[in-house]
């Protein structure tokens, strides 16, 4: 278990975690410009490499299948576009926190309401949560950066993340820089 080592809002909802991980990106927009940006962030729209590579093997499935190849909006924000189980947890001045509970093992999600997010706790469900925040900077600049934390709900649970954690940390740190670039890049345009 690890704790927080400093007072955000994720500390609320998820102050003790078996796994985390943390990314940065300083871009030359101001803080507010750049919260607003990672705020509205249409996780559809972000832009990296190995996003690129999901969404043409995605687009080539859906063309073989005679499926159309859409990519509808999703923007964690909006509870009729957020990916089902998650939810806003706490909205602050320069911090967003998201959560879901999960069964990472069958895709399966669970909504809880939110004042019980933190003390949730059943065998093979983890939480997750999803920080988003700005510090501003000088010049114009702007910190912009985002936390996964994550907390297994039983031991064996805590052991199969643990073991598998190596590949999807590596994955979630690009996810979030990729997430953390577009929306800095979506500041600058705005």
């Amino acid at each position: 278990m690890h704790t927080p080592s400093d007072d955000r809002l994720l500390d609320r909802f998820l102050p003790t975690f078996d796994l985390a991980v943390t990314q940065h990106y300083v871009a030359a927009v101001p803080a507010d410009a750049a919260f607003a940006a990672l705020k509205n962030l249409d996780l559809m729209t972000v832009q990296s490499p190995l996003l690129a590579t999901v969404w043409t093997l995605r687009g080539i499935g859906n063309l073989l299948s005679g499926r159309p190849d859409q990519r509808p909006s999703a923007r964690m924000n909006d509870p009729q576009t957020a990916p089902p189980g998650w939810q806003i947890l706490a909205d602050g001045d320069r911090e967003i926190v998201y959560g879901g509970i999960g069964r990472t093992d069958r895709g399966e999600w669970r909504e809880v309401p939110i004042d019980e997010f933190a003390g949730f706790a059943a065998s093979g469900w983890a939480r997750i949560a999803v920080a988003l925040w700005v510090r501003p900077g000088t010049d114009g600049h702007s910190c912009l950066s985002a936390e996964l934390r994550i907390s297994g709900g039983d031991e064996h649970l805590h052991r199969q993340l643990s073991e598998d954690w190596w590949i999807f940390r590596v994955l979630a740190a690009h996810l979030l820089r990729a997430g953390l670039a577009t929306a800095a890049r979506d500041a600058q345009q705005a």
